[in-house]
C-alpha cells in the first residue's frame, strides 16, 4: 500500500555555505521506487510552514535527517540537535504518525538522540532499504525489530540493530530533486553535490565516516556518475562537490570516473576531498 512520507531537513546552518540535503534525495528515490509518495520540508528553503504542510499532506510517516551534531569549533561551538525534541512535538500536534530519525549526525549518537528527541524510530547508517522495510513492517502490523540499522525502544531501553552497508547510493532522477529546493541552492551557492562511493577503509583517529558509512568502499559505476554530472549541469549548477569521504580511495575509480565525465563532455567545475597519497601525474 503506498504511503505518504514527509522528509524533513532541519538544518539551518549556512556557514560557510548552505549544503543541498543529498541524503533526502536518495531516500526519496528509494521511497518513490517502492511506490510511496514523498514530500520535502527544508528549513532553509522558503516554503509553506511545517504545520501547514503537515495539515495538507497528512503523512503516514515523517523522516527527519540530522546532518551534523555540531560545527566542530571549540571556541565558538554551536550544536544542531537541540531542536529535535521541539520539532517532534510540533509534528505530533498535527500528525499522528511514526517519526523516524536518521542522517549522518544521528548515526554517530543514535541511542542518545532517539531518547532526546522522543521520536519513535531511528535508522543508523544508510537509510534507503531500512526505511522502506520499516514502512512495510508498520503496514503489516510488525514491529520491524530485525531491520538492520533500526534504532527503537523496547522494554524501557533503546536498542540498535547493527547496520548493514551493502550498496552505493542510488542514481537520482529529476523527480527526486524538488525544483524549489534545487532552485534555492543554485541561487545561493550555485553548487550541487553527489556521492560516487560510500564507506571508508582508512583508520584516521578523528574521522566518523566509517561509523556512518561502514569500512567497505561501495562504488557507483563511472557512467552513472557521469550522468549525474550531466544532470547537474543541465539543472544549472555552476559547481559540483563530490561528498565522498576520500574520492581517490582507488586510483582506478578516479581514472574511470574522470574518463566517463570526459566522454560525456561535461564542462562543469567540481571539487572533492582527496588524500595526497597515491596521487600521480596522470591523476
Amino acid at each position: 500500500m503506498p504511503s505518504r512520507v514527509l522528509l524533513i531537513s532541519p538544518n539551518r546552518c549556512s556557514v560557510p555555505d548552505p549544503v543541498f540535503p543529498l541524503g533526502l534525495a536518495h531516500l526519496g528515490t528509494a521511497l518513490r521506487q517502492a511506490g510511496h509518495q514523498v514530500r520535502w520540508h527544508d528549513a532553509l528553503v522558503a516554503s509553506p510552514p511545517l504545520e501547514a504542510l503537515l495539515s495538507e499532506f497528512q503523512p503516514h510517516l515523517v523522516g527527519i535527517s540530522l546532518r551534523n551534531v555540531d560545527n566542530v569549533l571549540l571556541r565558538t561551538q554551536e550544536v544542531y540537535f537541540e531542536e529535535l525534541h521541539s520539532l517532534c512535538s510540533r509534528i505530533r500536534r498535527i500528525a499522528r504518525c511514526p517519526i523516524v530519525l536518521g542522517g549522518s549526525g544521528f548515526s554517530i549518537f543514535p541511542e542518545v538522540l532517539l531518547r532526546w528527541s522522543g521520536a519513535d524510530y531511528g535508522i543508523c547508517g544508510a537509510g534507503e532499504e531500512p526505511l522502506v522495510s520499516l514502512i512495510e513492517a508498520l503496514e503489516s502490523g510488525s514491529d520491524g525489530g530485525a531491520i538492520p540499522g533500526l534504532v527503537f525502544s523496547a522494554n524501557g531501553a533503546v536498542r540498535l540493530n547493527p547496520p548493514r552497508w551493502l550498496k552505493p547510493a542510488l542514481p537520482l532522477t529529476d523527480d527526486d530533486l524538488p525544483a524549489e529546493v534545487v532552485s534555492y541552492y543554485l541561487k545561493t551557492t550555485g553548487t550541487l553535490n553527489l556521492q560516487t562511493q560510500r564507506g571508508c577503509s582508512f583508520r584516521c583517529c578523528y574521522c566518523t565516516y566509517p561509523l556512518i558509512e561502514g569500512r567497505a568502499h561501495l562504488r557507483r559505476p563511472p557512467e552513472e556518475i557521469a550522468d549525474d554530472f550531466a544532470q547537474a549541469a543541465r539543472l544549472g549548477a555552476r559547481c559540483l562537490f563530490v561528498v565522498d569521504s576520500v574520492f581517490n580511495s582507488s586510483p582506478r575509480h578516479v581514472q574511470e570516473t574522470c574518463e566517463a565525465i570526459l566522454r560525456r563532455n561535461v564542462r562543469l567545475p567540481w571539487a572533492c576531498f582527496l588524500r595526497p597519497q597515491a596521487l600521480n601525474a596522470d591523476l
